[in-house]
C-alpha cells in the first residue's frame, strides 16, 4: 500500500522548527545558515492536526550546529513561504512538495512536470503494509523513495567513491560497499566508499545545491535514469530526512556540509611523499630482505622515499592463512629490532590491518566467548567468507570491542615503532539481509586507529588510511581508489574518480600507480601514470602482478632516469602541494578541483574535463593517452597561465592545443601567485627548513586586478590548530605602470618558535626585483629575514624590456 503526505492545512513554529501538519503526516523544517534540514514524518488512522499529535517529535538527530530563526514565513492560499538570509523554501499545501530558492532562483527540488505528465505528484512515496501496522503512527520501518525535480542537462556529482566521469548523471548508484577487486572504471558499482551526499548544478541556470542523506537506509540513487524529469532516491526504511545546502560557490556549500559531518584530518607532511608498496615484498618467506632490498635500490638510484605500505604478509602464516594482529615470527623474528631498524635510516611504515578473524585464528574462541564478533538473528557470531576462508568481523559498533582494537593497533604497531596504520579489507560486507549492519563499522575502525595513535603519540597527526567508508570518514582517515587495473583506461579514469571523492569531502586519496590488479604496466603506461600522479594528494606505487615482479621506479631501466625525475618534481614543488592541503582544510575546499566547478561563470570549460587546479595556483592538464597524443587546453576567462618552464604565457578564454610532453607533466602557473617550492632534491618533511623558497608569478601588463596568495607551512607533524602554523599572505598590485608592488604579511605565526630563518623570493625569466639605491632591477632573487605576526614587508617587480623573450597565445 502507497501512503503519502498531502493537503497541509496546519503550521506551528517550536523551538526554530517548522511543523506543517496535514493528512497522513507533518513536515518538519529546520533553518540553519543557507541550508535546511527537511524530515517527513507520517502518520495514519487520525487526524494529525490535533492537539495530541502536535507534540509529534522528530527522532531524528538534527545537526549539531546552531539553528537560525526564520527570518519570515508567509502562509499563502497554495503554499507556505520561508525566508531565511537569500535563501526561501517554499512547500505546496497540496503536495507537500519542497522547493528550495536562492537569490530568487530555483535550485533545488519543485514540482515535477506540469498538469499533463504522467509523474509522481509527491516528493515522498512510503510503501507500507497495512496488516502489519499495530499503531497510530508508522514506526519509519516502511521502504520509501524520494523523488525530486530535475532537468535533462543538470549536473550531478558526489557519492564518494564512483567509476565514470564526472557527470554522473544519467546512473543510478547502490550506496554500499563493497570489495571491487578489478573493478571496470568506467561502469562498476558499487565500489568501496558511499557517501549519501551530492551536487546538483545547472549550468544553464547558475544554480547549485548540495543534498545529503544523513541516514544508513539510503539503498540506491537514481540521477535521471528512471526518468529525465527528476532524481530518485531510495530508502529501506526512515527517517524520511535530508537536508538541502544552497549558495554561490560549491565552496560555500561544501563547506556547511563538512560543518556538520566533520572536516578531513591532515595527513602528517611525510604522508605526501612517495612511498613504495606491493604483495610481493612481505609475502615470500625472505620478507625482510625483501623489504631492505627495496630500500638499498631506492638509495642507490637516489629516489626520494618516505618509506613503505607494508601489505599483510606479515601477518600471513605458514598454512597461507592471515592472522590479524600476528606477526609472522619466521619471517620477522624481532619486529621491533627490524622496525626500529628501518625508522633509523629514515624510513616509515604504514601496516596493513583487517577486521576478520578467520575461524582457525588463534584467538578466535575467545573473542567470540567475550562477544566481540558482528551477530546474526540468532545471536551467534555471524560468519562469511572472508579472504583465505571463513571468518568472524570485529562489530566496533560495542564499546568492549571497540576499546580491545585500539589495545591491539598500540601494541602490534604503535608500540614496536609503525607510524601508519592501513584499514583494509573492511567493507563489512555480510551476505545476510536478517543482521542488522551499520555502514559506519568502517568510520569506527579508522576511528579507532586515530585515537590510538593520538594516545600513542599525543600532539601528532595520526597516519591513518582506510580503503572502505561512509560519511564522516575525513575525519579520521585518507583513502585511496581501491584494486585499480594495470591499463590506460583506469589511469584516466581514476582522476574522476578523485574528483568525486573530494567534492564528497574526501580531500586526501590517491590512486595506486601503474594499476594493483592485472598484467605488469607496459613502459609507456608506468610512465604516464607517473606524469598524472605527480601532483595528486598520494603518490604511491602498489601493486600486485601475476608474475610476482612489483611494480617500482626501476621497473623498466630505459625510464628510470624520467620517472626519478617525476618523484623529484614532487618533492620539488612538496612545500605548494601541503601549503595547498593545509588551506584545503582551513577553508573546507579540494585539494583537486575540477576547472569548470571553481570558474563557475565560465560556460567555454567542459564539464567533464580532467584539467584541474591543483590548491588556487597550478592548473594540471593529465595525459589522457598513453602513447602520443595532442590535448587541448581551455585556459578560464578572466586569467592568465604561465607554462611550467616560465617561457609563455596563455591568455584566458583561449584554447591552444599543444602536444602532450613526453617526460613531463603538462601544468600552468596562475598569473599573480606564490608558489613555495624545495630548492634541493629534497627537503626536511619534518620540522622547518633554514629557508622558505616562494616562486612569485608576476601579474603581466595585460592584467589590471591585485591578486592575493597565501602559503602555508608548519612542522609536519602537529595536530592543526590557531598558533600551529604559519601563513605568509602575498598580495599583488599594479603601481600605474609595468612594475607591481608585492605585500608580504605574516598573517598567523606557529608558536613553536624556529630559530632565524629567511624568505627566499624568486621572479621569472624577464622580471625583477627593483633596488632602490642602485636604481636598477636586474636581480630576479630577493632574500629577507622572516618577520613576525602582523608585519609587513614589500618589494617591487619589474618587467625588464632588454632580456624579455616570453611569447604571449
Amino acid at each position: 500500500m502507497k501512503l503519502e503526505i498531502k493537503h497541509l492545512s496546519k503550521l506551528s513554529i517550536r523551538n526554530s522548527k517548522a511543523e506543517i501538519y496535514g493528512e497522513n503526516g507533518a513536515l518538519f523544517i529546520t533553518p540553519f545558515s543557507n541550508f535546511f534540514h527537511i524530515e517527513y514524518k507520517i502518520g495514519f488512522s487520525r487526524d494529525l492536526t490535533s492537539e495530541a499529535d502536535q507534540n509529534l517529535a522528530s527522532e531524528f538527530d538534527v545537526p549539531t550546529v546552531n539553528c537560525c530563526n526564520f527570518e519570515s514565513i508567509k502562509e499563502l492560499e497554495d503554499r507556505f513561504v520561508f525566508v531565511q538570509n537569500d535563501a526561501r523554501l517554499e512547500v505546496l499545501k497540496e503536495t507537500a512538495v519542497v522547493s528550495v530558492y536562492w537569490k530568487n532562483k530555483l535550485a533545488f527540488g519543485g514540482t515535477i512536470g506540469n498538469s499533463d505528465t504522467v509523474l509522481p505528484k509527491f516528493p515522498l512515496r512510503i510503501r507500507y503494509e497495512s496488516q502489519k501496522a499495530e499503531h497510530q503512527r508508522i514506526g519509519e520501518e516502511w521502504p520509501a523513495q524520494f523523488n525530486f525535480r530535475s532537468e535533462p542537462d543538470d549536473i550531478f556529482f558526489g557519492l564518494g567513491e564512483k567509476t565514470g566521469k564526472l557527470n554522473k548523471a544519467y546512473r543510478r548508484f547502490k550506496m554500499f560497499n563493497r570489495d571491487a577487486l578489478g573493478y571496470e572504471p568506467e561502469y562498476s558499482d558499487p565500489l568501496y566508499i558511499s557517501i549519501p551526499f551530492y551536487f546538483q548544478v545547472s549550468r544553464r541556470h547558475s544554480t547549485i545545491a548540495g543534498v545529503y542523506f544523513p541516514s544508513e537506509a539510503v539503498e540506491e540513487i537514481d540521477f535521471l535514469v528512471e526518468s529525465n524529469f527528476y532524481t530518485a532516491v531510495s530508502m529501506a526504511k526512515g527517517p524520511y530526512a535530508y537536508i538541502v545546502f544552497v549558495g554561490d560557490t560549491y565552496k560555500e556549500i561544501l563547506a556547511h556540509y563538512l560543518t556538520l559531518v566533520g572536516t578531513p584530518a591532515l595527513p602528517p607532511k611525510f604522508a605526501f611523499g612517495f612511498f613504495g608498496s606491493s604483495m610481493s615484498y612481505a609475502e615470500p618467506k625472505d620478507a625482510q630482505q625483501k623489504i631492505l632490498e627495496y630500500f638499498q635500490k631506492v638509495e642507490e638510484y637516489g629516489i626520494p622515499c618516505e618509506g613503505m605500505y607494508l601489505s599483510s604478509g606479515y601477518i600471513k602464516a605458514e598454512n597461507g592463512r592471515r592472522y590479524t594482529f600476528l606477526w609472522n615470527t619466521a619471517k620477522f623474528p624481532n619486529p621491533k629490532e627490524f622496525i626500529q631498524s628501518i625508522r633509523e635510516r629514515g624510513y616509515r611504515l604504514c601496516c596493513n590491518v583487517k577486521p576478520g578473524f578467520l575461524l582457525d585464528h588463534p584467538w578466535y574462541e575467545a573473542l567470540k566467548t567475550k562477544g566481540y564478533f558482528i551477530k546474526n538473528t540468532l545471536g551467534e557470531a555471524a560468519v562469511e567468507y572472508y579472504w583465505g576462508n571463513y571468518a568472524s568481523l570485529i562489530d566496533f559498533s560495542k564499546e568492549e570491542a571497540y576499546n580491545w582494537w585500539k589495545e591491539q593497533i598500540k601494541k602490534a604497531f604503535l608500540e614496536l615503532g609503525i607510524l601508519g596504520i592501513w584499514n583494509d579489507n573492511n567493507e563489512f560486507e555480510l551476505e545476510d539481509d536478517e543482521i542488522q549492519m551499520t555502514k559506519t563499522l568502517p568510520v569506527l575502525m579508522s576511528k579507532a586507529s586515530y585515537e590510538a595513535s593520538q594516545e600513542v603519540f599525543p600532539g601528532k597527526r595520526p597516519w591513518v588510511i582506510s580503503r572502505s567508508g561512509f560519511t564522516r570518514i575525513q575525519k579520521f582517515s585518507s583513502t585511496w581508489t581501491g584494486d585499480n587495473v594495470s591499463d590506460e583506461k583506469s589511469m584516466i579514469m581514476n582522476i574522476p574518480m578523485g574528483f568525486n571523492l573530494g567534492l564528497s569531502g574526501l580531500f586526501f586519496y590517491g590512486h595506486d600507480i601503474g594499476g594493483f590488479y592485472g598484467p605488469r604496466p607496459g613502459k609507456d603506461l608506468l610512465l604516464r601514470w607517473c606524469q598524472s600522479a605527480v601532483f595528486q594528494p598520494r603518490f604511491i606505487m602498489h601493486s600486485w602482478n601475476p608474475d610476482g615482479i612489483p611494480t617500482e621506479p626501476w621497473l623498466y631501466p630505459e625510464i628510470l632516469d624520467a620517472i626519478r625525475g617525476l618523484i623529484r618534481l614532487r618533492y620539488k614543488f612538496l612545500p605548494y602541494i601541503y601549503s595547498s592541503a593545509i588551506r584545503s582544510v582551513l577553508e573546507s575546499v579540494p585539494l583537486e578541483i575540477p576547472l569548470w566547478l571553481e570558474f563557475f561563470s565560465d560556460d567555454s570549460l567542459d564539464v567533464d574535463s580532467a584539467n584541474h587546479l591543483v590548491g588556487d595556483a597550478l592548473l594540471v592538464v593529465p595525459p589522457q593517452s598513453v602513447g602520443e597524443h595532442t590535448i587541448d587546453c581551455r585556459f578560464p576567462q578572466g586569467t592568465m597561465w604561465l607554462s611550467s618552464d616560465l617561457a609563455t604565457w596563455y591568455w584566458g578564454g583561449s584554447t591552444v592545443q599543444m602536444q602532450y610532453p613526453e617526460q613531463e607533466p603538462l601544468f600552468f602557473f596562475r598569473a599573480g601567485s606564490a608558489i613555495p617550492f624545495e630548492s634541493r632534491q629534497s627537503g626536511p618533511l619534518e620540522g622547518y627548513s633554514d629557508s622558505v623558497h616562494v616562486l612569485i608569478i608576476p601579474i603581466p601588463a595585460e592584467l589590471t586586478q591585485s591578486t592575493v596568495s597565501h602559503v602555508y607551512e608548519d612542522d609536519g607533524l602537529s595536530e592543526i590548530q590557531d598558533g600551529s602554523y604559519n601563513c605568509f599572505e602575498f598580495v599583488q598590485h599594479k603601481l600605474g605602470d609595468t612594475s607591481v608592488q608585492l605585500s608580504i604579511t605574516m598573517k598567523s605565526q606557529a608558536h613553536n618558535g624556529q630559530k632565524p630563518r629567511t624568505l627566499v623570493l624568486s621572479l621569472p625569466p624577464g622580471y625583477g626585483f627593483y633596488d632602490s639605491a642602485a636604481g636598477a632591477s636586474t636581480n630576479s632573487e630577493c632574500t629577507m629575514k622572516l618577520f613576525s605576526k602582523g608585519q609587513t614587508e614589500s618589494v617591487r617587480i619589474v618587467k625588464l624590456p632588454d632580456s624579455w623573450s616570453s611569447a604571449l597565445i
